[in-house]
């Protein structure tokens, strides 16, 4: 599945496997002023690269190196267009394989094809606009975001995600992220492009409340913890029920203890 929607000079790209007509985990790429930031799922390749071909592109930058997010690179490396990653994305992007992928990983997104990449500067520039890298790291060590200072523009990746947002894969480090949401907030964005949400405007009441949830959050698993309270009741109290059909359909990529164990591991001596 695809859709092709506009934000002023972006090009919003939405796209992802169907299931009984509706779309499993759906992420987000977007195209400015020649410039693919991120290039999508490898499941949706016949559709988003037919789109895309009529289209200009004359880069592509990769925000970090998970599946979803850089499943299309081999298409554009193949015909000649520089494809750009984080350094610690670099060996992933050439060699995919090395991405720890569950059956569902496979069924939503595939893996994508080897691709030759180069380390992003720490600048991108466009014939209209310039694109600062900014480290994000926490949902992976190499995660990046791109702002566009004269224009708001936030390309968040998978840095947000959603103002309540309640589950984390195994591998993410809570305190990174809460680091990495104040980082992008002392910048002050207008619209935030998000790879799961796509456009969303007033991006820093957007990053203040998430921040402030999670926050919250993290102080109630903090209190619980210290007295000594097991996982599964800590997540009960604070973030309700699991959602059992989500966990055992991602076959537990996703999951709520995994936000509670990542708070726990790192973020609980940071609270109060």
């Amino acid at each position: 599945m695809l859709r092709i929607g506009r934000f002023g000079e972006v090009t919003v790209f939405r796209m992802g496997r169907t299931l009984l007509g509706r779309v499993v985990y759906p992420v987000h790429c977007f195209l400015v002023d020649g410039l693919l930031i991120d290039s999508g799922c490898r499941s949706a390749a016949r559709e988003f690269l037919g789109a895309i071909s009529h289209r200009r592109v004359t880069a592509v930058a990769n925000t970090h190196h998970h599946e979803d997010h850089i499943g299309n690179n081999a298409f554009f490396a193949s015909r000649g267009v520089p494809v750009y990653a984080p350094e610690g994305a670099l060996p992933f992007v050439a060699d995919p394989r090395r991405i720890k992928m569950n059956l569902c990983q496979h069924l939503a997104w595939g893996r994508p094809a080897p691709a030759s990449a180069r380390p992003l500067p720490g600048e991108l520039r466009t014939e209209r606009f310039r694109l600062r890298v900014i480290p994000t790291p926490g949902h992976s060590p190499d995660h990046v975001c791109f702002f566009e200072p004269d224009r708001g523009w936030l390309f968040s990746g998978d840095l947000f995600l959603g103002e309540q947002q309640k589950v984390l894969t195994r591998d993410e480090n809570f305190s990174a992220l809460l680091a990495s949401l104040r980082r992008v907030l002392a910048l002050e964005p207008e619209v935030m492009f998000c790879s799961l949400q796509g456009v969303v405007p007033e991006a820093t009441t957007a990053l203040q409340r998430k921040i402030a949830y999670w926050e919250e959050v993290r102080d109630r698993v903090c209190h619980f913890k210290a007295r000594g309270w097991p996982v599964r009741r800590i997540v009960r109290q604070v973030l309700g029920p699991e959602n059992l059909p989500s966990v055992l359909m991602t076959m537990g990529f996703f999951s709520k203890a995994h936000l509670v164990r990542a708070i726990c591991r790192g973020a609980c001596g940071d609270a109060g």
